[in-house]
Formats: structure tokens, sequence, C-alpha cells
């Protein structure tokens, strides 16, 4: 059979063979040392870096690729919230256009809060819908959620969302707010950094202030984050489509070099907002200075409570159903038994940890103020405390399942509250 062949197909076999050879001995090899090499898991960590260089909602698995064809995101100035998506005027208009035509067959959940909701708006869709229309009082009605939560979000920036699209005309059935760590985390971070904490998230918001900034320094890192974004996208579209992810050699290698760049680009973009931090702003871009005694976690968890209670009353006068859920969040103690890779990627600033150890607890304490003054609250801060499979895949975003697990418990609470 050999003979029949030309020398350059015979050295193409040659090379196949000696390539599989190699293969299959790194795979031999790797179970000897206790360890598995998956193609599908090696994709889904793919598309999670290049979600975390593309979207601004960081999406796992296959979603990313649907999310990052259509969403090209880029933050603009907003008049209001401090800063947007420059999709959204576009879905503004077309939710404004279609609410009222679709109002008599269709049932409406306002989802707002931070980058955990809107990741909530795409993974837990599905299932939320499932169960809505399971039941008879639902199962004639279309389910449409109103995707207005952003990465970064935080009250006040919550109640500024839902008041303005109420005021344009919008009344969907039921508000969602999931929310709690920005607050307690970004709100932190803001602090450290100069900046009001109950100002947008510093990080988001500087750069779109300070773009015009001659900080040299500033702009330097800018470029180094730029560029390793652009590297990490580029390889792990060209990884995919040669098909290397299969491979357990070329997968992991590939995966290595990502994850230099992942830490080029964390390590960039906070030497970038340290800088921008550092010049003379006026006080209009930092916000008041906090009062003597004044800190930062009575602040936002004040702000928290009564934002809370302001949407409540927004709601309850135009008979909509308001519902808040604390998020889950992987660095409150003791919430889930965390696996190697979880803790692995739940790695972030100590601020934003700070931020959820002290500030959860008053979270906690004020939610049972909240439930006590009559608002819908549900502490879903130890959601995950029994699940033992692999749920986090950064520092506070799950994937599709655990989005699945708190649909359940929104689905629970909007069936319990509609009328019989």
């Amino acid at each position: 059979m050999l003979r029949l062949l030309r020398p350059r197909a015979l050295i193409l076999v040659a090379s196949t063979l000696t390539a599989l050879s190699v293969e299959g001995g790194h795979r031999l090899w790797l179970g000897a040392r206790g360890e598995t090499y998956s193609a599908v898991e090696m994709r889904e960590a793919l598309l999670e870096a290049l979600s975390e260089a593309t979207a601004d909602v960081p999406l796992p698995g296959d979603r990313v690729v649907q999310e990052t064809d259509q969403r090209k995101t880029h933050q603009q100035p907003h008049p209001y919230l401090g800063y947007d998506d420059d999709f959204v005027f576009e879905r503004l208009q077309n939710d404004l256009k279609s609410h009222g035509q679709e109002r008599l067959d269709t049932f409406s959940v306002m989802v707002v809060g931070g980058s955990v909701a809107a990741g909530f708006g795409n993974m837990g869709r599905e299932r939320l819908t499932e169960r809505l229309n399971a039941d008879p009082r639902l199962a004639d009605q279309k389910i449409r959620l109103l995707a207005y939560a952003r990465g970064g979000y935080k009250q006040p920036q919550q109640l500024i969302t839902v008041g303005t699209l109420l005021g344009m005309g919008m009344k969907p059935d039921v508000v969602l707010n999931i929310d709690g760590f920005n607050e307690m985390a970004i709100g932190n971070a803001n602090a450290l950094h100069g900046f009001h904490p109950l100002y947008p998230s510093y990080s988001h918001w500087a750069p779109l202030m300070l773009a015009a900034s001659a900080n040299l320094p500033a702009l330097e890192q800018f470029a180094h984050f730029t560029r390793a974004r652009n590297e990490l996208r580029e390889l792990v579209q060209s990884t995919l489509d040669r098909g290397a992810h299969r491979s357990s050699i070329f997968g992991r290698h590939a995966l290595m070099r990502i994850q230099r760049l992942r830490h080029e680009m964390t390590d960039a973009t906070k030497a970038y907002v340290k800088l921008l931090a550092a010049e003379d702003l006026p006080a209009y871009l930092k916000g008041p200075a906090l009062r003597k005694g004044q800190g930062a976690f009575r602040v936002t968890s004040r702000n928290w409570f009564e934002c809370s209670i302001s949407l409540h009353a927004l709601c309850e006068r135009r008979s909509i159903l308001y519902l808040h859920l604390l998020q889950p969040t992987l660095h409150y103690p003791g919430s889930k038994p965390l696996s190697e890779a979880e803790i692995a990627g739940g790695q972030t600033g100590e601020d934003w940890i700070e931020g959820v150890h002290t500030g959860y607890p008053i979270l906690r304490a004020k939610g049972r103020q909240l439930q006590d003054a009559g608002v819908p609250f549900i502490d879903s801060s130890m959601l995950f405390e029994k699940t033992t499979e692999d749920l986090y895949y950064d520092a506070c975003h799950f994937n599709a399942t655990g989005n699945e697990i708190l649909a359940d418990v929104v689905a629970d609470a909007i069936l319990e509250a509609l009328p019989d």
C-alpha cells in the first residue's frame, strides 16, 4: 500500500502518524500524572477567555460566540447613568416601540443590576421562561426579558434606570433587581481610589471622562492592554479555527499563552486606572469627600437599602411586581464548596475581596430590614452552599447551571406573588 503512494503523500502519512504518536504519548503522560484532557472543556475555556476580551458581560461556553458576533460592546458616557453600552440606544427604541403593542399577550420582566444580572438575562432566560410558561396563569403568555443590567452598575444606577424607563412609558410586569456585589466591591474600590462610593465605577467612569487626557504613562498602559487583548483574541480565534484545541499539546500550550496575556491585561488595566485616579481631578468627577467617620460600607449599604425601598415604591404605585435578590458571590466565606479551578479563576483585587467579606454581612442584615419593611427581598448569598460542581468561572460570575438554579428561585418568587 505504502509503495503505491507518492513521496509527498508518504511524507504526509508519516507526519500524521508521528503526530498521533506524540499526541497519544502526551495523553498517556498526563494520565500517569492523574490529569485528563477534554477538547470540549478546552474549547469552553478558550471561549471564556475570548469573552473576557470582547464582551462587556463575560459568558462561558458556546453562548460567547453569539454574544461576541452580535455585540462589539463599547461604552459611552450617559447623561443620567454615567456610562452605558453603545448598542443600547437602538434596543431602547425597539423596546419602547414594541412594548405597548405586545402588552396584552406578553409577560415582561425588566432585569436590572450589574454584570451578574446581565448574565442571568442571557443564561437564565430559557429556564425562567420554561418555569413561568408551565404555570396555567402564564401558559399563553410570551415571556419577554427587558435587559437593562450593565457590567459595573450599582445603586443608584438601577434606581435611575428604572425611573427613566418608567418615565418613558414602559410598564413591565416585573422589575427584577439582582445586585449586592458591585455595591460592596466596586464601592469599596471607588473609595480607596479617591472616588465617592456612590459614583459610577471608577474603572468605567474615569477612562471615559479622561479620554483626552495627556497622561502619557496612562496612555502607554492603555496601549499595553489593547495589544495584549488583541493578541489574545487572535490566539483564541486561530486556535479554534485550526482545531488545535483538540490536541492536548497545542491546546494546553495555547491556554498557557492566554493566561499570560490575561495577566498582562489585568496588570495594565490596574496600572492604567491607578494613574488616572492619581490625577488632580475636579470634584465633579470624583464626588464629595466622605465625612469624618463615615466609611464606604456604611454609605453604600444605606444607599443600597434606600434605593430598594424607592424601587419598590415606584413599582407598587404602578402595580408592578418588584423583586430584589442579593446575588451569590464566590468570595463570601462558606457560601459554596469551591474547587481548585474555581479558586484559581476567582483571584481578584484585595479591595473587591474586602468589599465582600466586610460588606455582605451588612447587606444580609439590611436585607432582613427590607423584608420587615414589606419589600420582596430574597437573600441568595447562600444559594450554592451545598452545590459541589463547578459554577464560578471568575470572582463573581457563574455558568449556565448556576443561572438556572437562580432562575428557579426567581420563578418561584414570581409565581407565588401572582394572583390566582
